[in-house]
């Protein structure tokens, strides 16, 4: 075991070119029983006795390049360090059974694990290392996620691009960003790329098309067929309550679990600026 712990604490020290030293050192602390952590040790046996160190010797062991051994270590340094702080504010872990093992197989909890370490260490666009992290910490603490709905989850985080996680919150918080009064904008291809996102976005129903960001698209951009490739009008019906700004089903759910509410203005910014 302790070498086991070794290994994974190399990782996360590795890593810290991506997640910073405050991150890095909050994770290694947590993972090593620090006296920060004594006041909540119960809950940390429970959390981090989930595969941490295991699956981070399988990753070591295996065939990978070294930039993707960061990224690995990324996973357990965010997932970690966040578990660890909400376990020092008295939230409590699931307790349905999603730790333990069954027979001879693994707990769920080291599927999903390894699942987001895996996606991520291939993941070219490292800036979504961090909200892959979140969505594994989120599901730890909560039980209404089965196993099967945590891989899909999973897998549709893999699927989008940084630039897709910085429109759905756009697409949240349009007003602050000044967008909800657009008018059409020059059509470049840059423009035209993230217009494209957008709807792509709603049509897979991580955005609502309720949501008034969405409306002003569709007021702006969704007739003209050169844009989206075939006609839109009956795609995009729905579209007409203009106060509603909220993310539904399973685009609400991807939201909060991978705390993209934390995506920095900037990064946002970058995509606003495409409409002027």
């Amino acid at each position: 075991m302790a070498k086991n712990k070794d290994v994974v604490l190399q990782l996360i020290t590795d890593s810290i070119e991506i997640v910073g030293n405050a991150i890095a050192a909050s994770a290694a602390g947590a993972l090593s029983g620090d006296p920060i952590t004594a006041g909540v040790a119960g809950g940390l046996g429970k959390a981090f006795e989930i595969g941490f160190r295991t699956i981070g010797t399988e990753i070591s062991e295996r065939m990978i390049g070294p930039r993707e051994k960061i990224r690995a270590g990324a996973v357990f340094a965010y997932a970690a360090a966040d578990i660890r702080k909400r376990l020092e504010a008295n939230e409590n872990p699931r307790d349905d059974g999603f730790f333990d093992k069954i027979h001879t197989r693994r707990s769920a909890a080291d599927e999903v694990l390894e699942s987001v370490i895996l996606k991520a260490q291939r993941e070219p666009e490292e800036r979504k290392i961090q909200y892959m992290s979140y969505l594994f910490s989120n599901i730890v603490f909560n039980p209404q996620i089965d196993v099967h709905t945590a891989h899909q989850f999973v897998k549709i985080a893999e699927e989008l691009t940084y630039r897709h996680l910085c429109i759905m919150k756009l697409s949240l918080q349009a007003n602050e960003y000044g967008v909800l009064d657009l008018e059409q904008a020059n059509f470049t291809l840059t423009f035209r790329s993230v217009i494209k996102d957008c709807f792509n976005l709603y049509n897979w129903g991580y955005i609502d098309g309720d949501n008034r960001f969405m409306y002003r698209l569709y007021e702006l951009y969704a007739k003209g067929p050169q844009l989206v490739g075939d006609s839109t009008d009956s795609k995009y019906q729905g579209l007409m309550n203009k106060d509603t700004k909220t993310v539904e089903g399973i685009g609400k759910n991807i939201f909060e679990l991978m705390n993209l509410d934390l995506i920095p203005n900037e990064d946002i910014d970058t995509i606003v600026q495409t409409f002027k």
